[in-house]
């Protein structure tokens, strides 16, 4: 998860010095506080531990929800902030007494929408705020809420890991670390309090860090000034997020001065990680430092930077107003930005949001602003049942529950989403002042619908990709500079409307009103569709109807794609929901979610979807050293409430434990012990960067420079990841190495998918199961399949083959052979040759003819006679790039070999020449 919201913060606060202070007064008896399930009055803040059983109602979903009975909550009736207890918790950052969950407290029945992975203290890169004790000091009776946690600094495992050394990056310091979280009445800031105590006997060098990692699948990234399409963060008075789909916005910054960034060594850097940092401080024994950070939550970014500026003491005024259309009826979801006028690099002060009258408030300083109302959102769409929020994979279980039960066709309260479909009105220009409250008012032109409806050539509904471009070629001129459209998360492309996927094959897209050409697709075993001049008219709903016929009949071949991420990855792009419907738009079987680190189960969003007759979600991880390549692991049993990261292999603990005579092995060894019975390991694209160049894998000599970073314990490997051709002929080439050598370990196609737009499934792996239905497949059946070789690689063309009734994989004894090969696939995918390679060498080309018949491109016999033992592969491709949702992915695909054993005395490989 996280993205451009992957971040570790820390403050510059000019003038800040080591000074002797009173030491923080020492911690009452333990006292759990009030029950946070019982919601606080107006005018009341609260704070409690989560209690076991009936409070645990208290707790609230979201994509990266994982607060639980013991932790403590600190709210009032605006906003809710979780702080983890002193335990090990999930993700990179496991250490207790930071906040692990925050969100609005939101009407009774509305989901939660957490996008808060960890905010945290850290020493520099090496160290980690650890509680020993979390407890309530105040709760919120005679006063503001307030919880406090002591500890000291623990070795950030994670850190040392990634560089495999038990040693840590920095060294320790004899530190006492107090964290007081205060919330008042009516705020939707959390103050907090740091305060660092020399308690050893020598001069401590602390850098003491807040940070945090969030959410970029729900959260826009937001800088102060800068708008929400940010640059570089030196000198920005603070930074956040602005929640996309009725999120949470949320802001951080220091009751003064500025963030300054001095960058990350390269050790956080390569693992995706960038540090901001004001320099090392000095304590002399018994030496206090104490300072301010502040957290705020609020339903928009104005609400946000109107909490910190007060907290800073800037004076501000009033603007208000209404967003309606032509009847006078209110916008709900229009998001109204204000901006400096005038100016080459304007201030962007943020956006308001109208509620469901239309009507708006917003708190900026005195001055004049030029008023942007937009309610254009974003330009993907993934079609989910109306109030659809967010499954998380560590969320409380009734939490998710409620999830599910919508996706199922429940009725939840939910969180608004923005506006979509309206011309966006001429901007107006409003001058605020501290004295009296500014009025701007806009009327906007109704949008119109596309209403599209796709099946399949029985008249059956089937998920699809939907791609909308304006039908000659630009949309009308925009009443927003175009230098501004990131800047205030407006889509910015000039041809293309809006990407669509569905899982139901029904959509209703809110659309500007003008004339669309639409392209249609499912899978590489149907058809696809343009539909050109579809006109859309204001306040009018426009109904398409598909049918994309089936060219390639199921046979016992499931498409798996077993490289994919969502929101449980650092780096995924989107939820978990979107990741199922993106898989089922492209007609992928068996997608393997492998989530950095974390394992999560998807397959009961598919059950909620009723997308089970069509695929199944095989649960795996990736696990990512940064020296030792990354793999992944499948099928796994996750189990999110009763393991860390849901039983995830934690390689950076086993490194930190081998020490310095870590290898490999030890590397694959720890990750079996996480796995079962049926788990596979597939090596990631091992050249870029990966095992194979991590140990200078050779396929001439067939050795590794580096015996240590090498192992043979993997059982497949990636021949093509995504839809460009990367390092895909080194990796043919070493594929033939291992059959030369007699290795069987067998090659994949996968898409390595972080986002929506990289699509799933180019490549991808038929994998034969003997059944056509994914809902029969086990983790027994697949593994079987799999370490039996019974694949093909496979980027858009399906490619069929058996040799005397064998399949891909198997050995054949005797001399002659007759490889039986079918080519198939739609007319838009267009192969032109097939090929027969022995022990490396290609002995066979057939070209292809120009369109395939009734899907069929060719079928025919490969004929071999042998006088001794050989392997053999088949690949079929071609040079053009599919378009559409692939892009210039281009046809392949290949089979694992066939082995020929001659005399039928067992095989054996031909060696390196």
């Amino acid at each position: 998860m996280r993205g451009r919201l992957l971040c570790l913060i820390v403050l510059l606060l000019p003038g800040l010095v080591a000074c002797p202070t009173d030491e923080p007064e020492p911690l009452p008896p333990v006292f759990d506080g009030v029950d946070p399930s019982i919601p606080a009055a107006d005018g009341e803040a609260r704070a409690g531990r989560v209690r076991a059983g009936a409070g645990e109602s208290a707790l609230f979903g979201g994509l990266a929800a994982e607060g639980r009975a013991g932790d403590f909550m600190i709210y009032n009736r605006l906003v809710r902030y979780v702080i983890q207890d002193a335990y090990e918790g999930h993700g990179y950052v496991g250490t207790g007494g930071g906040i692990i969950d925050f969100d609005l407290v939101r009407p009774e029945g509305a989901l939660g929408r957490d996008g808060l992975d960890d905010f945290f203290l850290a020493n520099g890169v090496g160290w980690l705020f650890g509680a020993e004790t979390v407890q309530v000091l105040g709760d919120g009776s005679d006063g503001p809420a307030h919880v406090r946690a002591v500890g000291g600094w623990e070795l950030w495992n994670f850190i040392a890991g990634t560089i495999e050394s038990d040693e840590p990056v920095i060294a320790w310091s004899d530190v006492e670390i107090v964290v007081d979280y205060v919330l008042p009445p009516e705020s939707y800031s959390l103050e907090i309090t740091t305060t660092v105590t020399n308690v050893g006997g020598a001069t401590a060098s602390v850098n003491p860090s807040w940070g945090y990692l969030s959410s970029d699948e729900d959260m826009l990234p937001w800088i102060a000034g800068q708008g929400l399409d940010p640059g570089g963060i030196e000198g920005a008075p603070a930074i956040g997020g602005a929640g996309i789909h009725g999120e949470a916005s949320f802001g951080f910054w220091p009751d003064e001065g500025l963030l300054r960034s001095l960058g990350l060594d390269a050790l956080a850097s390569s693992v995706g990680i960038s540090v901001m940092s004001y320099g090392w401080t000095e304590l002399a024994p018994g030496e206090t430092l104490s300072f301010v950070r502040y957290l705020s939550v609020a339903p928009d970014i104005l609400t946000v930077d109107a909490e910190r500026l007060a907290t800073q003491g800037e004076p501000l005024g009033e603007a208000f107003g209404t967003v309606t259309d032509p009847d006078g009826v209110g916008v709900a979801g229009a998001r109204v930005h204000f901006v400096e006028p005038g100016v080459e690099e304007p201030w962007i002060a943020g956006f308001a949001e109208t509620d469901a009258e239309g009507d708006f408030e917003a708190w900026l300083p005195p001055g004049d602003w030029d008023v942007y109302a937009v309610a254009r959102a974003t330009d993907q769409f993934v079609d989910l049942p109306a109030g659809a929020g967010r499954v998380g994979p560590f969320a409380h279980p009734a939490a998710n529950e409620a999830a599910l039960a919508i996706l199922e066709g429940g009725d939840f309260g939910t969180p608004q989403e923005s506006a979509a479909g309206w011309p966006t009105p001429a901007p107006q220009q409003v001058t605020v002042n501290v004295d009296e409250a500014a009025r701007v008012d806009f009327v906007m032109e109704p949008g119109g619908t596309l209403v599209l409806d796709v099946t399949d050539d029985a008249g059956d509904p089937i998920p699809a990709y939907v791609d909308v471009h304006w039908e000659d070629g630009s949309g009308p001129p925009g009443t927003v500079p175009h230098e501004l459209k990131e800047k205030l998360g407006i889509p910015d492309s000039t041809s293309r409307y809006a990407r669509a996927w569905i899982w139901d094959g029904h959509l209703e897209l809110p659309i500007l009103p003008g004339s669309y050409r639409v392209w249609v697709e499912h899978s590489f075993r149907h058809d696809r569709a343009q539909v050109d001049g579809v006109e859309i008219l204001p306040g009018e709903a426009t109904d398409v109807a598909v049918t994309l016929t089936q060219r390639v009949p199921n046979d016992g071949w499931l498409a798996m794609d077993s490289h994919l991420h969502a929101a449980p990855s650092n780096d995924g792009h989107l939820p978990m929901e979107h990741r199922v419907v993106a898989c089922a738009a492209t007609g992928i079987d068996l997608p393997v979610n492998t989530d950095h680190d974390r394992m999560a189960d998807y397959q009961p969003i598919v059950e909620a979807l009723g997308l089970d007759d069509r695929m199944r979600f095989i649960p795996g991880v990736e696990v990512s050293p940064v020296i030792r390549g990354h793999h992944n692991m499948y099928p796994v049993e996750p189990t999110p409430f009763d393991r860390v990261n849901g039983g995830a292999p934690s390689w950076w603990q086993i490194a930190v434990d081998f020490g310095d005579d870590y290898t490999t092995q030890d590397f694959f060894d720890g990750m079996r012990a996480q796995g079962t019975e049926h788990s596979v390991i597939q090596s990631n694209h091992p050249r870029s960067p990966g095992l194979f160049s991590a140990a200078g894998y050779g396929p001439e000599t067939g050795q590794p420079n580096d015996d240590d970073n090498w192992s043979w314990d993997f059982d497949v490997f990636e021949l093509i990841n995504g839809t460009g051709r990367g390092d895909f002929w080194d990796l043919r080439e070493d594929w033939f190495s291992f059959l030369d050598l007699g290795r069987t370990n067998a090659p994949v196609g996968v898409s390595d998918s972080h986002s929506r737009t990289s699509p799933c499934g180019y490549g991808r792996t038929d994998v034969y199961v003997g059944t056509s239905e994914p809902s029969e497949v086990t983790p027994a059946m697949l593994a079987e399949a799999i370490r039996a070789g019974h694949l093909v690689v496979s980027g858009g063309v399906t490619l069929r083959l058996e040799a005397d009734g064998a399949l891909p994989g198997d050995t054949v004894s005797g001399a002659q052979h007759a490889i039986e090969a079918r080519v198939l696939g739609p007319d838009w995918i267009i192969p032109t040759e097939i090929r027969l390679i022995r022990n490396g060498e290609t002995v066979e080309t057939v070209a292809l003819p120009d369109a395939p018949v009734d899907g069929v491109w060719w079928e025919g016999t490969f004929d071999i006679d042998e006088t001794s033992d050989a392997w053999y592969v088949v690949e079929a491709d071609g040079p053009s790039g599919m378009g559409g949702v692939w892009g210039g992915g281009v046809p392949y695909a290949a089979g694992q070999a066939f082995f020929v054993d001659v005399d039928g005395d067992g095989w054996e490989a031909p060696g390196l020449d």
